[in-house]
């Protein structure tokens, strides 16, 4: 079963876009809001999906853009690698680093309650390894803060508003 919930996202538009916009979709007797949860729909392949070949070519508009051709910037390749949780684990240990920079005991007892799980601990180790690889300087933090932006959108648009539709399967 997939529910479908009200989300929010926020867009950069000119007051031009916005209108035209807001006029296409009315054309398709839809709100803004509803023509563009169409094309999600079509562009992730989602069960709401307004058919194969509408998702077809929704991912060849991705790919002609080139937004993901060639991308070595940390988020991509976390994603990449891990999906969205990559960058959530590597922000969060970021704030666990600063946990330890400011306090270090309270650091040790994180560390204590993992002890033993090898699997925990190695995750651990995996998260130091690759804070210590990130690249220095500006480029660092631009794509830090790039990872920080992507987690708290990805939190926010995850907070459930009114249930809209689902569908049972069986």
């Amino acid at each position: 079963m997939a529910d479908l919930y009200k989300r929010k996202v926020t867009l950069e538009l000119t007051d031009v876009e916005v209108r035209e916009l807001t006029e296409l979709a009315a054309r398709a007797d839809m709100t803004a809001g509803e023509l563009l949860s169409a094309f999600v729909h079509d562009l992730c392949r989602s069960e709401w999906r307004n058919g194969s070949d509408e998702s077809d070519r929704a991912e060849d508009w991705y790919d002609r853009t080139g937004f993901a051709y060639g991308s070595m910037s940390l988020a991509a390749n976390l994603v990449q690698e891990e999906g969205i949780g990559g960058i959530i684990t590597l922000v969060d240990a970021l704030e666990s680093q600063q946990m330890y920079r400011e306090d270090p005991e309270s650091w040790k007892e994180e560390l204590e309650e993992v002890d033993g799980n090898e699997e925990e601990l190695e995750f651990v180790r995996d998260i130091e390894k690759a804070v210590e690889n990130l690249p220095k300087g500006s480029d660092r933090e631009e794509q830090l803060q790039k990872c920080r932006r992507i987690m708290e959108e990805f939190r926010w648009m995850n907070e459930k508003g009114e249930a809209v539709k689902s569908i049972t399967h069986d």
